[in-house]
């Protein structure tokens, strides 16, 4: 069962692109798994492009695409980041363990595609990479996925990039920092991109979307979010579910 929760246009200019959904999740994977299953069925019917963090890899339809960025230590089948396409991709490999990237060939044209996971608050010694306190890390963090994308960037290409930022762009600051949420949108803004997502609702609608799917500029999107349930009625994630169509005709 999922309850659509709020649905926000956003106009630009439109470019060539086939119409196409993209989605990001954090799927939470160390909660039981027992959510697989349902988590695997949501994700295959409702985007062409799952931009993923916190991946189990049991709950990945095995009929998409996919690549995942490196795994956490110790935990089995349980990466940092990943992304599923209904298209063949190319993955492109990248520097920093929390980061995927690949180039989706879409029918009409290709998508330059990033996943991240940024740190949180908490994740202290767990975090692959980096020292220092908190808003050092996210920083750093942010740095190296920025670079990665801008250096797989080419002029014309249709970006998408997309995960959990644990950063607000808007709204209360409960997660992140005011320092970080500069950062995000300037870093997002140094590649041609907008968040198309920064006005949605967190989960239980505390505060706004931590989680983000920032599109190239030109393009005609509109977003949407959805708090996902089992058939019992669990949460499948302690994150909604965030997407995006993009496309000429919306």
């Amino acid at each position: 069962m999922a309850t659509l929760k709020q649905a926000i246009p956003a106009d630009g200019h439109e470019i060539p692109a086939i119409p196409m959904t993209l989605g990001t999740w954090n799927l939470d994977a160390q909660q039981p798994l027992g959510r697989r299953a349902d988590q695997r069925s949501w994700l295959a019917r409702h985007a062409d492009i799952w931009m993923l963090s916190e991946v189990h890899t049991m709950a990945l339809p095995d009929a998409m695409h996919r690549t995942l960025s490196e795994p956490v230590e110790g935990m089995n089948r349980i990466h940092w980041a990943g992304i599923t396409s209904t298209w063949p991709l190319e993955p492109i490999a990248t520097e920093h363990p929390t980061l995927a990237l690949a180039r989706v060939h879409a029918p009409a044209e290709e998508v330059l595609v990033a996943a991240s996971l940024l740190p949180w608050r908490s994740a202290g010694p767990l975090w692959p990479s980096g020292e220092g306190t908190f808003r050092e890390r996210f920083s750093a963090t942010l740095q190296q996925h920025q670079a990665a994308v801008g250096e797989n960037t080419s002029a014309g290409d249709l970006v998408v990039w997309g995960g959990d930022f644990n950063q607000a762009l808007a709204g209360d600051e409960t997660a992140g920092t005011l320092d970080g949420r500069i950062e995000l949108a300037a870093a997002f803004a140094s590649l041609g991109l907008r968040s198309i997502t920064e006005r949605n609702p967190a989960f239980g609608s505390r505060g706004l979307s931590i989680d983000h799917i920032a599109v190239s500029t030109a393009s005609r999107c509109r977003s949407s979010s959805c708090e996902v349930y089992g058939p019992d009625g669990t949460g499948l994630s302690d994150h909604p579910v965030y997407l995006a169509q993009v496309g000429a005709n919306l």
